[in-house]
């Protein structure tokens, strides 16, 4: 959610420069979103007051696990092709 985070603003925003992109990118490679989704916990995202609030929907919940694993492969997409641009990120939650 990105490096450093904007303080003093309403809303959460936070950026992350160039130089450390190289090193997120490796990490998300490396993580292994199948497995860690094996033993996804709808009740601990819950308690944990995880953002977004959707963590009642038992039902749902192969489909917001493959939302999850969707997001995460566009998001290893998205920092690839920062870090190929030599840009920046800059995250916004509303």
């Amino acid at each position: 959610l990105g490096v450093m985070a904007v303080e003093d603003i309403s809303d959460y925003v936070a950026y992350t420069e160039h130089n450390h992109l190289a090193n997120i990118v490796a990490a998300l490679d490396q993580f292994d979103i199948k497995s860690a989704l094996e033993s996804f916990d709808m009740t601990a995202c819950k308690e944990a007051e995880l953002y977004p609030n959707i963590w009642d929907y038992d039902e749902e919940e192969e489909e917001i696990k493959d939302e999850i694993l969707h997001d995460f492969e566009q998001m290893k997409v998205f920092y690839k092709k920062v870090l190929e641009a030599k840009g920046h990120v800059l995250v916004s939650i509303c």
